[in-house]
């Protein structure tokens, strides 16, 4: 029972540091996202001709 208990622990951790690593990741991915998209920015019309 020890050894499994060890066993599950282990695993637990290296669970826990995917985990963290995918969530720094995903961060980054999101904020690369996001500074690549460009800000919208409304036209005004042309003017109608002869005015």
């Amino acid at each position: 029972m020890v050894e499994e208990n060890k066993r599950q622990q282990a695993d637990v951790e290296m669970f826990a540091r995917v985990v963290t690593v995918l969530t720094v990741e995903n961060d980054q991915l999101s904020g690369q996202r996001r500074r690549s998209q460009a800000p919208v920015v409304a036209l005004r019309s042309a003017p109608e001709p002869g005015s």
